[in-house]
């Protein structure tokens, strides 16, 4: 009863586990594509800064007077190339992001998958930081709605959730394994025990079937020996009482006929 309760629970486990680790890749998938789809959106907005600082210096090396140039060195600074560095640090924080997906796959240990969430959190609140800094409307849009698709890999369906999910069913299925060896050990000394008592009750059944089969031998022999004695008392017996007289009775109608007489019989 044990084995077939500890089966059931096993197997419910390894459904578990099974579900947790198919739900983890297609997260996996969802967060991979939405990180993508993010990273080419920086690509385009770098590349449209870059444009913009090279147009921003080609406009100071037009420009005839300082105090223009001064205004547009100010622009260059605070917008383009602010700008520039924020996507640049944008674009880690998402490389970030793919690299720690990956290790969350590939997490051990429960405190290894708390210590990768923490990690995962800072790179996503940093990237949500830095979308407001992309130059196109259209591309903030699509950013804050790709990080927003990075954001729910924290949430209770996220991937942190899947793995840790599929790291308890691997504890568990662990577990639930490790005792139905323990149960299977002792069925198998069971096992043995009746084996070796079954085949000592079969030994002594044969012992005792041996022994009452000479029993019966000795007493077959005894009763054929008694039959015997039996037979050679009761021929003596007629022959003493019966077959001799008659011996004497024919020897004495033997001499009558001879005309000896003798005494009466």
């Amino acid at each position: 009863e044990k084995v077939r309760a500890l089966a059931a629970e096993l197997n419910l486990a390894v459904n578990g586990l099974s579900a947790a680790d198919t739900g983890l890749r297609a997260e996996r998938d969802r967060l991979d594509e939405a990180g993508a789809r993010l990273a080419r959106l920086i690509s385009t907005e770098a590349d449209l800064a870059r444009l913009r600082v090279t147009a921003g210096i080609w406009e100071l090396y037009a420009l005839p007077g300082q105090d223009e140039a001064r205004a547009g060195l100010d622009r260059l600074a605070d917008v383009n190339f602010f700008a520039f560095e924020r996507l640049a640090e944008m674009a880690e924080a998402v490389a970030t992001l793919a690299g720690v997906i990956d290790r969350i796959t590939q997490a051990a240990t429960i405190t290894d998958l708390d210590s990768l969430g923490n990690t995962y959190a800072t790179a996503v609140n940093l990237a949500r930081d830095r979308v407001r800094f992309m130059i196109s409307g259209r591309s903030r849009d699509a950013a804050t709605e790709a990080v927003g698709q990075l954001a729910l890999g924290l949430g209770p369906e996220g991937m942190l959730a899947q793995r840790r999910r599929v790291l308890e069913a691997q504890a568990e299925a662990k577990t639930l394994s490790s005792a139905m060896d323990t149960q299977l050990s002792l069925l198998i000394d069971e096992a043995r025990l009746g084996r070796d008592e079954t085949r000592a009750r079969m030994t002594e059944g044969v012992a005792a079937a041996g022994r009452q089969a000479t029993a019966l031998t000795v007493a077959l022999a005894g009763v054929i020996l008694l039959a015997l004695l039996a037979g050679y008392l009761l021929w003596a017996r007629t022959r003493r009482q019966v077959v001799l007289r008659l011996d004497e009775v024919a020897e004495r109608m033997i001499a009558v006929a001879g005309g000896y007489y003798g005494q009466p019989m």
